[in-house]
């Protein structure tokens, strides 16, 4: 999400990236006008979740591990498998525009989005663009073929190897636009290259109501028939999405995702994975990233903020069954010294004592 005041008559801009079939993003995306660059008459924030993600983490594989360096804005906590990434942002002159978006990167190459506490000192819309590259084949929303409009209470969109499964009671309308755009950097004088016309594929939510948080789940590196089985074997349930923390339970790898967004912390309660188990609740004294794997109880954090010189996480389960391996004892605590100097705000992981 940015804010700006660029005259998008003059305005050109190329990204270049490689994602999944290495040249989906080369050249020839972000070429010219869009409608939703910054300083269009009805574009107040954006947010091109996609490249974000690619910019901002830019991951690379090695065998089964991802490997994970961000930039300033962003928070990250990654286990070498799955990473928790917390960006908040402020426009840093007027002060206008405010939000908090958490990525939580699982197993089987799935992402979930959280985007929270979105704040607007202006009436213009405010929006989260999906995705913004060249059009490759079909476009499918709601699982049917389309060539773009808009969508209230959208459930799905699938384009070009990307599926997203969206919560449907969110206030949110999902648009969808599938046209040539023309630009040339010669309008900037940036160079004698003539005038480059693409097929663009854009899609963005518009915010219907910013008080009201919203997520959504993507699936990269799919056809639309493993798009729908990837679909039906995810099993994510959110716990909390509201600023202060942002929580995701994935009952099926087991897993569970927190960030705490305040100074001081704060405490969170994970459902039990089976009917009848105990609920686990988290205690934080101050701002974190953690990642927890409920089946070895393996804990990792890193600290947001690279400001703390220590953390500790107190784990106290509910009434019910305990999970398995938890062993007696009613409540665990964890204590971490955390990194500082050139490697602040890297991972660290400690298993629960048994």
């Amino acid at each position: 999400m940015h804010e700006a005041s660029i005259d998008r008559s003059i305005l050109q801009v190329e990204v270049v990236a490689t994602v999944r079939d290495g040249s989906s993003y080369r050249s020839h995306g972000y070429r010219g006008y869009t409608i939703l660059l910054p300083g269009s008459s009805t574009t107040h924030c954006w947010d091109v979740s996609a490249i974000t993600t690619i910019f901002l983490l830019k991951p690379r594989r090695h065998g089964h591990r991802i490997d994970f360096t961000s930039t300033p804005n962003t928070l990250l906590s990654a286990d070498g498998l799955v990473g928790a990434v917390a960006m908040r942002y402020e426009n840093p002159i007027s002060k206008s525009l405010n939000w908090r978006k958490t990525w939580f990167f699982l197993e089987n190459d799935v992402q979930f989005v959280m985007v929270a506490r979105i704040t607007s000192s202006t009436s213009a819309p405010v929006f989260s663009v999906l995705d913004q590259r060249k059009h490759v084949g079909e476009v499918l929303v709601n699982g049917a073929a389309s060539g773009g409009g808009n969508f209230s209470s959208p459930s799905t969109l699938w384009h070009g190897g990307v599926g997203y499964v969206f919560n449907t009671s969110d206030p949110v309308t999902l648009s969808v636009d599938v046209s040539t755009k023309t630009g040339s950097w010669s309008a900037i004088g940036a160079s004698s290259q003539p005038p480059v016309t693409v097929d663009m594929f854009t899609a963005w939510l518009s915010h219907n109501d910013i008080s009201s948080a919203i997520s959504y789940i993507v699936f990269p590196a799919t056809t639309p028939d493993t798009f729908q089985q990837k679909v039906a074997a995810a099993n994510l349930h959110t716990i909390r999405n509201d600023g202060s923390i942002s929580a995701l339970l994935d009952i099926a790898n087991e897993m569970a995702f927190l960030v705490f967004w305040e100074t001081n912390g704060g405490s969170v309660t994970i459902p039990a994975l089976a009917k009848g188990g105990a609920t686990l609740k988290v205690q934080s004294t101050g701002s974190a990233n953690v990642i927890l794997r409920m089946n070895t109880w393996t804990v990792t954090v890193a600290d947001p903020t690279q400001l703390l010189s220590t953390l500790t996480l107190t784990f106290t389960l509910g009434s019910g069954t305990a999970p398995a391996g938890w062993g007696s004892s009613k409540t665990k605590t964890l204590q971490f010294t955390l990194p500082s100097g050139g490697v602040a705000g890297s991972s660290l992981t400690q298993n629960l004592p048994a």
